[in-house]
């Protein structure tokens, strides 16, 4: 697949450094978080990048722009967003559509759809995008746990325990044998309220939501099962 680099811009501003964007406009969504370690590490370099992701046979990182963010740790960043995402990273579901992003901080200079070389990424929340409202009732209103209104939204994480995600898997394989066929994918979540993935639901603050990303010294981290796997991904 070929990398996009994304219409998507940042001021990102450090308590140490502040980096400044030539791009100026109305804000479409602004985000704040901290960059903290828990090992010796006391200072970083970084870019700090919302990387867009799909699931085709796999996941796949589609590209994102980045903003540089320097100095001392633990690190406090405030994320601009001035541009809407592109239609290349968005997923349909039965005529609407949604994109989805992580919030990741790596190397200066470095593709940021390269998940291997990421310093930390916050594995708690999801950036995502909806460009109409979902109807009640549809597919994308169950991933999305509501109809939230147009634009960004910071959603969480949730990660099912083995039991919770059982109770899912008993749940489809009983609708099967009462219904003589499989669920939609509407009703997987409508009747069973998922399908055993990782669940997004609405962050309670929404864009208020502070971010969190741990710096590690090592590159490949988190391992790439850490990172959220939700519906469709």
């Amino acid at each position: 697949m070929t990398k996009t680099s994304l219409l998507l811009l940042f001021t990102v501003a450090a308590c140490d450094a502040q980096v400044d964007s030539d791009h100026q406009g109305q804000i479409l969504a602004e985000l704040e978080g901290d960059m903290h370690t828990s090992t010796a590490r006391t200072t970083t370099t970084a870019d700090v990048s919302v990387v867009w992701t799909i699931g085709s046979g796999g996941t796949s990182f589609v590209g994102a722009d980045q903003a540089e963010t320097q100095g001392m740790l633990p690190n406090h960043f405030t994320l601009s967003v001035f541009t809407l995402p592109t239609a290349d990273v968005m997923k349909e579901w039965d005529g609407q559509t949604f994109g989805a992003a992580l919030i990741a901080a790596g190397p200066q200079g470095v593709d940021p759809t390269d998940w291997q070389s990421w310093y930390g990424v916050d594995l708690n929340h999801v950036l995502v995008y909806v460009p109409q409202q979902p109807a009640t009732g549809s597919t994308l209103a169950g991933i999305l746990h509501g109809t939230p209104a147009v634009g960004y939204h910071l959603y969480d994480v949730k990660r099912l325990t083995d039991a919770e995600v059982q109770q899912h898997y008993d749940c489809i394989t009983q609708f099967l044998a009462d219904n003589h066929r499989e669920p939609t994918t509407a009703e997987i979540f409508s009747v069973c309220g998922g399908d055993g993935h990782d669940e997004l639901w609405p962050s309670a603050a929404d864009l208020q939501t502070e971010l969190d990303i741990e710096i590690v010294d090592s590159f490949g981290i988190p391992e790439f099962n850490e990172l959220p796997s939700w519906y469709g991904l």
